[in-house]
């Protein structure tokens, strides 16, 4: 049976709902698949006895979490060697065209800067959790997205992934 690995690292909760998305997904396909926090993660010895490897963060005020760089920088030859890597990040700015090309660019030079070339990197759609937030990234929330014409009634969670789009992923790498 393939394996899988699903890494990530989350501020507010959304990656990990996508990365426990795809875990099942990929176990309903008959792929051994497993989700794991950066942080508290059980790391595999051996990289290549893992047919598939995807690892995500959430981008918040510009910057993945630090557990996350502390991952990539870390293994980093081990993930630019490992023939299936997938790197995916999660932003609520992704969900619009200009939202996702300001992700892709920050997204770019973020790998460059920790030496890592995924085989495949792709932005998925994240999600505003109003009532989750502190008073201040409440208010700075709202504001980016009063200005990017998302939800605004801080009493709401707004979720915006496009399942399809992380279905669509899997389609196409899904180990064999």
């Amino acid at each position: 049976m393939p394996t899988a690995l699903i890494l990530y690292a989350s501020t507010h909760g959304q990656t990990e709902k996508i990365a426990g998305y795809m875990a099942g997904r990929l176990r309903a396909q008959g792929v051994g698949a497993r989700a794991l926090d950066v942080q508290a993660a059980e790391l595999p010895q051996r990289w290549a006895e893992i047919d598939g490897l995807y690892t995500g963060g959430s981008l918040y005020v510009r910057r993945f979490q630090r557990a996350l760089d502390a991952f990539i920088r870390q293994h980093r030859v081990a993930l630019n060697a490992h023939p299936n890597a997938v790197f995916f990040s999660v932003s609520a700015s992704a969900a619009n065209a200009p939202g996702r090309e300001a992700v892709a660019a920050l997204v770019d030079a973020y790998l460059a800067s920790v030496g890592w070339r995924p085989k495949k990197c792709v932005h998925f759609a994240g999600a505003v959790k109003y009532p989750r937030y502190g008073p201040l990234t409440r208010w700075m929330m709202q504001r980016i997205s009063r200005k990017e014409g998302g939800g605004v009634d801080t009493h709401c969670i707004y979720e915006y992934t496009d399942w399809g789009a992380v279905d669509e992923l899997l389609r196409r790498h899904t180990p064999r």
